[in-house]
């Protein structure tokens, strides 16, 4: 087989890869964004700008993903915004316990 075949046969694959880790990275956003609301009172507790600190970062990384054009663009601000959510979460659980 030459490689173009291959990469046909396996498209159908990857593509399902990339839709299920899509779906995967906006879950975790969406329970960010729960977390996030839910941080707001307790992060205050670092100082009173600190909430807007967090959710701008969070914010920036989701408009910058949306605005993406290209896959690897999509792909990076994806990851930006996911692991900023995932930050948030993580904030919010040491700073609640």
């Amino acid at each position: 087989m030459t490689p173009p075949v291959v990469l046909a046969q396996l498209a159908p694959a990857i593509e399902g890869i990339r839709l299920s880790l899509h779906v995967l990275a906006a879950t975790v956003w969406v329970g960010g964004q729960i977390t996030l609301a839910g941080l707001v009172p307790t992060a205050r507790q670092l100082g009173q700008d600190a909430p807007r600190r967090v959710g701008c970062l969070r914010a920036l990384a989701a408009g910058l993903h949306g605005r993406a054009r290209t896959p690897v663009a999509v792909s990076i601000w994806g990851s930006v915004a996911g692991v900023t959510s995932l930050a948030a979460l993580v904030m919010g659980v040491f700073l609640a316990g």
